[in-house]
């Protein structure tokens, strides 16, 4: 999450500055103090933008818990738009835009949800998260009946069978390649016997409704 690119910046902008001062005052260069001087300015930058980071997901994760308590859309959407206008980090936007995307699929707002969904940039999201944000998109983008971007994204990204995935990877599967098949609800049931631990069981009905709503 970090913006390491800011840091090689902020890097190469403090040797010069060094130099200059050094210049001025007579001194002579000492690479050993303006090594130390490059690594303190990383580090001070660093430990800021962590702050920034760790308060901007406390926020998002404070939402998403009332929303959860309350169910109530409007305001839960409105608190994210304000923080994803004010957080600066892009995987945190992005967690976010997902976030509100979600929120108005569900609320049964597809248009404003695919607004959203086509916003996203997955690319912004750390290699620990990438699938799992793919895996979310693809979910909405099916519940959507956006079913032909939801298939090229499933097969660009899963290119091998993900046998490591979990519940969400094994639902969204499902519905990638049965989801217009009544044996998809066998899986999704026999899913939800084998996994389907509560955090899981809410997906797991909506893939169901999707299925169901294709076979009609």
């Amino acid at each position: 999450m970090l913006n390491y690119k800011k840091y090689i910046l902020y890097s190469l902008i403090t040797i010069p500055i060094y130099t200059l001062f050094c210049y001025l005052t007579k001194r002579a260069v000492d690479p050993i103090i303006g090594g130390m001087l490059v690594g303190g300015v990383v580090l001070a930058m660093s430990f800021i933008d962590l702050r920034k980071i760790k308060r901007d997901f406390s926020s998002m994760k404070s939402h998403v818990n009332e929303y959860k308590l309350s169910q109530d859309a409007e305001i839960f959407i409105s608190k994210q738009v304000k923080l994803l206008n004010e957080t600066k980090v892009p995987s945190i936007k992005n967690m976010i835009m997902l976030n509100i995307a979600g929120a108005y699929i569900t609320q049964g707002d597809n248009v404003d949800g695919k607004k959203y969904l086509d916003a996203l940039n997955l690319n912004d999201f750390d290699r620990a998260n990438f699938k799992n944000a793919v895996l979310n998109k693809l979910l909405l983008l099916y519940k959507i009946n956006e079913d032909e971007e939801a298939n090229i994204l499933y097969d660009k990204v899963f290119t091998e069978d993900y046998e490591k995935g979990g519940p969400l990877f094994k639902t969204v599967k499902i519905l990638r390649f049965q989801g217009n098949e009544p044996d998809g609800i066998k899986a999704l049931s026999k899913l939800n016997m084998e996994e389907g631990s509560e955090i899981y069981r809410e997906v797991i009905r909506m893939a169901k409704e999707i299925i169901l709503e294709n076979v009609k």
